[in-house]
């Protein structure tokens, strides 16, 4: 018997306190940023210029403005969109005439079915009961 304790249990506290504080350290150590593990991150630009085809389509975004325009139809514009980001993406939300728009912004090659083009970004729109699908750019 040391410090009060059997023999026995002696050993059997040493051996808890050392897991603890082998389990503290790997919690410790899993927390920690790493470089690659970590969720690449990306800051969207203020100015965007968006477009789809099937229906021809384009939106500038300036700020915190959207301007929204479809051939054969006249332009429309929100005076403010509220935009956040996360995930790797761009959300943009506004109301366009009375209806609601939805813009989602994802960094990844896009190609707009009609030329040879890339854009550094894919686009889904919602605008009202449409779903509209295009490419964006830097404005």
């Amino acid at each position: 018997m040391r410090n009060g304790l059997p023999d026995e249990r002696q050993a059997d506290a040493g051996m808890k306190s050392g897991m603890i504080a082998s389990l503290a350290s790997a919690a410790l150590t899993a927390c920690a940023p790493l470089g690659s593990a970590s969720p690449p991150t990306h800051v969207f630009p203020a100015q965007l210029k968006l477009t789809g085809t099937e229906p021809f389509w384009s939106i500038a975004i300036v700020d915190d403005q959207l301007t929204y325009s479809r051939l054969g139809q006249p332009e429309r514009r929100t005076a403010r969109i509220s935009r956040s980001e996360g995930e790797g993406r761009l959300v943009l939300n506004g109301d366009l005439a009375g209806t609601a728009i939805s813009v989602v912004i994802a960094p990844g090659d896009c190609s707009d079915g009609m030329s040879d083009r890339t854009y550094p970004y894919s686009v889904k729109v919602r605008y009202g009961d449409e779903m509209l699908e295009g490419c964006g750019s830097r404005r």
